[in-house]
């Protein structure tokens, strides 16, 4: 197996939650794969078992995977997602924006998560440039 990205260590986020204290790394692209070109940034891992180096799976942009979750096969995680727990997003499964998936979630293709699946949008919602409409003229 050869890898495919190597996690920056001057990079880093750090957090506390309900399952202890985690320090995550921002991964970097070490070849090409998929849409991802060498010297790519992407999100952040907790260690090299969260983001497989077989297939084109990437956790990109803001989006964090820890604890025990894998993002493996041809996944994408994207935005601002976060994947925590025993969770596994595989196959050819994709989430995204502000996304939550943990607990023994497994998705394992888009737009089919399971009956016991743990997904949520996160409370923080996108700001918008746009303007609020002016009020009525009498």
């Amino acid at each position: 197996m050869k890898k495919k990205y190597t996690l920056l260590r001057n990079d880093s986020v750090e957090f506390l939650d309900k399952d202890g204290y985690h320090t995550l790394f921002r991964v970097k692209a070490v070849r090409d794969f998929g849409c991802v070109k060498r010297g790519d940034r992407g999100g952040y891992i907790e260690r090299e078992a969260n983001l497989s180096h077989d297939g084109t799976a990437w956790v990109g942009g803001g989006a964090q995977a820890y604890g025990n979750a894998l993002v493996c096969d041809d996944a994408i995680v994207n935005g601002y997602a976060k994947i925590s727990g025993n969770a596994r997003i595989c196959g050819n499964a994709a989430i995204g924006e502000y996304e939550r998936v943990g607990g023994n979630t497994v998705l394992s293709r888009p737009g089919y998560p399971p009956d016991d699946a743990f997904i949520k949008k996160g409370p923080n919602k996108p700001r918008t440039n746009r303007r609020p409409a002016p009020p009525p003229t009498p």
